[in-house]
Protein backbone atom coordinates (compact mmCIF):
# COMPACT_ATOMS: atom_id res chain seq x y z
CA UNK A 1 0.00 0.00 0.00
CA UNK A 2 2.55 2.28 0.25
CA UNK A 3 4.00 2.14 -3.46
CA UNK A 4 0.77 4.62 -3.80
CA UNK A 5 1.98 7.66 -2.02
CA UNK A 6 5.35 6.88 -2.80
CA UNK A 7 4.77 6.75 -6.54
CA UNK A 8 2.94 10.05 -5.97
CA UNK A 9 5.41 11.41 -4.42
CA UNK A 10 8.08 10.33 -6.49
CA UNK A 11 5.56 11.89 -9.47
CA UNK A 12 5.77 15.23 -7.78
CA UNK A 13 9.52 15.89 -7.53
CA UNK A 14 10.27 14.21 -10.89
CA UNK A 15 7.57 17.36 -12.21
CA UNK A 16 9.12 20.04 -10.24
CA UNK A 17 12.31 19.32 -11.52
CA UNK A 18 11.03 20.08 -15.09
CA UNK A 19 12.11 23.80 -15.93
CA UNK A 20 9.91 25.24 -18.44
CA UNK A 21 12.22 27.45 -19.34
CA UNK A 22 14.88 24.80 -19.89
CA UNK A 23 13.43 21.81 -20.92
CA UNK A 24 11.84 22.10 -25.12
CA UNK A 25 8.21 20.70 -24.89
CA UNK A 26 8.44 20.42 -20.82
CA UNK A 27 4.60 20.28 -20.46
CA UNK A 28 4.65 17.26 -23.39
CA UNK A 29 7.69 15.91 -21.32
CA UNK A 30 5.29 16.43 -18.30
CA UNK A 31 2.23 14.94 -19.92
CA UNK A 32 3.82 11.87 -20.16
CA UNK A 33 5.70 11.24 -17.39
CA UNK A 34 2.35 11.43 -15.95
CA UNK A 35 0.69 9.30 -18.21
CA UNK A 36 3.25 6.79 -16.84
CA UNK A 37 2.78 7.59 -13.34
CA UNK A 38 -0.96 6.74 -14.23
CA UNK A 39 -0.39 3.89 -15.41
CA UNK A 40 1.84 2.70 -12.57
CA UNK A 41 -0.82 3.42 -9.91
CA UNK A 42 -2.74 0.92 -12.50
CA UNK A 43 -0.55 -2.08 -12.45
CA UNK A 44 -0.64 -1.58 -8.41
CA UNK A 45 -4.54 -1.69 -7.66
CA UNK A 46 -5.30 -4.00 -10.72
CA UNK A 47 -7.93 -6.67 -9.25
CA UNK A 48 -7.96 -8.18 -12.67
CA UNK A 49 -4.91 -9.63 -14.69
CA UNK A 50 -6.08 -8.09 -17.98
CA UNK A 51 -6.04 -5.02 -16.28
CA UNK A 52 -3.01 -5.54 -14.87
CA UNK A 53 -1.40 -6.19 -17.91
CA UNK A 54 -3.32 -3.33 -19.97
CA UNK A 55 -1.71 -0.83 -16.94
CA UNK A 56 2.07 -2.36 -17.41
CA UNK A 57 1.88 -2.46 -21.07
CA UNK A 58 0.35 1.15 -21.35
CA UNK A 59 3.21 2.17 -19.56
CA UNK A 60 5.22 0.98 -22.74
CA UNK A 61 4.73 3.96 -24.34
CA UNK A 62 5.28 7.11 -22.49
CA UNK A 63 8.51 5.28 -21.54
CA UNK A 64 9.76 4.85 -25.07
CA UNK A 65 8.74 8.69 -26.02
CA UNK A 66 10.57 10.16 -23.25
CA UNK A 67 13.78 7.82 -23.99
CA UNK A 68 13.38 8.93 -27.93
CA UNK A 69 12.45 12.60 -27.56
CA UNK A 70 14.46 13.65 -24.71
CA UNK A 71 16.97 11.25 -23.79
CA UNK A 72 20.54 12.53 -23.93
CA UNK A 73 22.45 9.98 -25.43
CA UNK A 74 23.11 10.05 -29.26
CA UNK A 75 21.93 6.52 -30.01
CA UNK A 76 18.62 7.07 -27.80
CA UNK A 77 16.35 5.96 -30.35
CA UNK A 78 18.09 2.73 -31.15
CA UNK A 79 17.97 2.17 -27.67
CA UNK A 80 14.16 2.97 -27.55
CA UNK A 81 13.46 0.00 -29.81
CA UNK A 82 15.98 -2.30 -28.58
CA UNK A 83 13.70 -0.97 -25.35
CA UNK A 84 10.78 -1.70 -27.27
CA UNK A 85 11.39 -5.01 -28.74
CA UNK A 86 12.64 -6.47 -25.24
CA UNK A 87 9.82 -5.26 -23.57
CA UNK A 88 7.05 -6.52 -25.80
CA UNK A 89 8.98 -9.68 -26.27
CA UNK A 90 8.86 -10.00 -22.54
CA UNK A 91 5.23 -9.04 -22.16
CA UNK A 92 4.32 -12.19 -24.67
CA UNK A 93 4.79 -14.98 -21.40
CA UNK A 94 3.59 -12.70 -19.21
CA UNK A 95 0.41 -12.58 -21.33
CA UNK A 96 -0.25 -15.82 -22.03
CA UNK A 97 0.97 -16.85 -18.41
CA UNK A 98 -1.73 -14.74 -17.13
CA UNK A 99 -4.30 -16.07 -19.80
CA UNK A 100 -4.02 -19.98 -19.08
CA UNK A 101 -4.45 -19.04 -15.07
CA UNK A 102 -7.76 -16.70 -16.08
CA UNK A 103 -8.99 -20.00 -17.78
CA UNK A 104 -7.62 -22.42 -15.28
CA UNK A 105 -10.83 -23.41 -13.96
CA UNK A 106 -12.69 -23.89 -17.23
CA UNK A 107 -14.15 -20.60 -17.60
CA UNK A 108 -13.23 -17.00 -18.39
CA UNK A 109 -12.39 -15.36 -14.63
CA UNK A 110 -9.99 -12.52 -14.51
CA UNK A 111 -10.79 -11.58 -10.96
CA UNK A 112 -7.60 -11.57 -8.75
CA UNK A 113 -9.59 -12.47 -5.81
CA UNK A 114 -11.46 -15.61 -7.45
CA UNK A 115 -8.16 -16.76 -8.57
CA UNK A 116 -6.63 -16.55 -5.42
CA UNK A 117 -9.25 -18.53 -3.75
CA UNK A 118 -9.66 -20.80 -5.92
CA UNK A 119 -6.04 -22.62 -6.90
CA UNK A 120 -5.25 -23.55 -10.73
CA UNK A 121 -4.97 -27.20 -11.31
CA UNK A 122 -1.27 -28.50 -11.28
CA UNK A 123 -0.39 -28.88 -14.59
CA UNK A 124 -1.66 -25.45 -15.25
CA UNK A 125 0.47 -24.06 -12.36
CA UNK A 126 3.41 -25.51 -14.17
CA UNK A 127 2.78 -23.68 -17.48
CA UNK A 128 1.62 -20.67 -15.96
CA UNK A 129 4.33 -20.04 -13.30
CA UNK A 130 7.37 -19.94 -15.49
CA UNK A 131 5.72 -18.08 -18.07
CA UNK A 132 4.61 -15.36 -15.75
CA UNK A 133 8.16 -15.19 -13.71
CA UNK A 134 9.76 -14.57 -17.10
CA UNK A 135 7.64 -11.91 -18.12
CA UNK A 136 7.81 -10.11 -14.60
CA UNK A 137 11.27 -10.70 -14.73
CA UNK A 138 11.93 -8.82 -17.96
CA UNK A 139 9.93 -6.17 -17.46
CA UNK A 140 10.60 -5.51 -13.99
CA UNK A 141 13.95 -5.88 -14.92
CA UNK A 142 15.71 -8.09 -12.87
CA UNK A 143 18.80 -10.16 -13.31
CA UNK A 144 19.59 -11.80 -16.48
CA UNK A 145 16.64 -10.60 -18.15
CA UNK A 146 17.34 -6.98 -17.39
CA UNK A 147 19.82 -6.07 -20.69
CA UNK A 148 17.92 -3.34 -21.84
CA UNK A 149 18.15 -1.46 -18.70
CA UNK A 150 21.46 -0.18 -18.65
CA UNK A 151 21.58 1.62 -22.18
CA UNK A 152 17.80 3.40 -21.43
CA UNK A 153 19.00 4.38 -18.08
CA UNK A 154 22.27 5.65 -19.55
CA UNK A 155 20.67 7.35 -22.79
CA UNK A 156 16.81 8.36 -20.92
CA UNK A 157 16.13 11.29 -18.94
CA UNK A 158 16.45 11.31 -15.82
CA UNK A 159 12.60 11.17 -15.31
CA UNK A 160 12.62 8.07 -16.72
CA UNK A 161 15.59 6.74 -15.18
CA UNK A 162 13.47 7.82 -11.29
CA UNK A 163 10.56 6.00 -12.50
CA UNK A 164 12.51 2.79 -13.52
CA UNK A 165 14.86 2.76 -10.79
CA UNK A 166 12.91 4.29 -8.06
CA UNK A 167 9.28 1.74 -9.02
CA UNK A 168 9.93 -1.10 -10.65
Amino acid sequence: ITFLPLTALLLVVILLGVDPHRVVGASSLAALVLLLGTALLGVYVAFDVVVFFGFWELGLAPSLLLLGLWGTGVSRRRVASRVLISLLLGGLPLLFGLLALAYSGGAWETDLTVLAATPAPLAVQAIALPLVLLGLATKAPLPPFHGWMPEALGEGPAALGALVVGLK
